[in-house]
């Protein structure tokens, strides 16, 4: 077993490696360290079984010369050697990291032996403490990693991956709750149905990512023309769709208009070719108090195909029929 004594007075040091001379069936490597850095040089150089720290270190003090090492992953047993014992010192040592504690005038092979086997149980004791903590902070942080991707693949599911809009499932949960609050409250509801007018031939001239960077652009300008209570969602192919809280006729036609107007000041062309007309929006509007969200896309769609109708680039607008 290799000891280090860590003691500034050396007759202190010799007293306790006669004691420990004295203590049967125990075969010592006695090493003695008198100030703190020869301490530390001896610490990293060898393995040590078992430290004995004087609670008084010239101008250090050796409780906090323990905290450090316990910081360090030092984990052997320790014991504090005092001069002059008190309740005060052994409750600091404790806190500090020792194992055992005791006073120089009461070092003995017999209170050495006692004093080294309890150190031991607790040395191990705190080690088998200090694993569960470890395992517990690594359980608590892998719950957190995994809370954090559930709420990552969560949100990414949320959201539609080509234009960070809303997914059409999380818009239609949206919708369900707009449509439950407007029934409760009596709040007429507004829905516009936007459709990129000629998307087709964008596609089929210019190619599927150009037709991406395209959506991707009228997306942010309808996104942009709504308030943050409306639900924007990406309804499917080259369509989306809002919902607006405690809105009539009169206020969603007004935000569908600055959104189209919007789309065009965009000036949205597919990239790296030479089109002479820019990318433009019809929007179909439908208003009043739904029993469902489904009626007012149907009310909202039959608006977008009078606007095609009537030539496209525009906003059309209908009622609810109550009933």
């Amino acid at each position: 077993m290799t000891v280090v004594c860590v003691d500034d007075e050396e007759d202190h040091a010799e007293l306790l490696r006669r004691a420990l001379d004295g203590v049967p069936g125990v075969d010592v490597k006695f090493v003695s360290a008198p100030s703190v850095d020869l301490a530390v040089e001896t610490l990293r150089q060898q393995p040590v079984d078992f430290l004995f720290l004087d609670y008084r270190l010239g101008a250090s003090n050796g409780a906090d010369v323990l905290r450090s090492l316990r910081a360090a992953r030092f984990s052997k047993p320790v014991v504090m050697l005092t001069a002059h014992g008190n309740e005060y010192v052994a409750a600091t040592a404790v806190r500090a990291g020792a194992d055992e504690y005791l006073a120089k005038a009461d070092i003995g092979p017999e209170a050495l032996a006692l004093v080294m086997e309890r150190a031991e149980t607790h040395a191990r004791q705190r080690m088998e403490a200090e694993r569960a903590l470890d395992r517990a902070s690594k359980l608590e942080e892998m719950s957190r990693t995994l809370a954090d991707a559930a709420l990552f693949w969560s949100e990414r599911a949320r959201h539609d991956s080509l234009t960070g809009l809303l997914s059409r499932t999380a818009w239609e949960d949206a919708a369900a709750q707009e449509v439950e609050r407007a029934l409760r409250f009596g709040h007429s509801l507004c829905l516009c149905l936007v459709d990129v007018d000629g998307f087709k031939t964008v596609n089929d001239v210019a190619g599927h990512l150009a037709g991406d960077s395209c959506l991707q652009e009228v997306a942010r300008a309808v996104a942009n023309s709504c308030r943050t209570v409306d639900s924007v969602g990406r309804f499917g192919g080259d369509e989306f769709v809002l919902m607006l809280p405690e809105t009539g006729l009169v206020g969603g036609l007004a935000l569908a208009e600055r959104a189209r107007v919007a789309v065009i000041e965009r000036d949205v062309k597919p990239p790296g070719r030479d089109w002479t007309s820019r990318v433009t929006i019809s929007v179909g509007v439908a208003a009043g108090l739904p029993g469902r969200w489904q009626d007012l896309v149907a009310e909202a769609d039959r608006a977008l195909y009078e606007a095609k109708r009537l030539g496209r680039n525009r906003v059309e607008g209908r009622e609810l029929t109550p009933g």
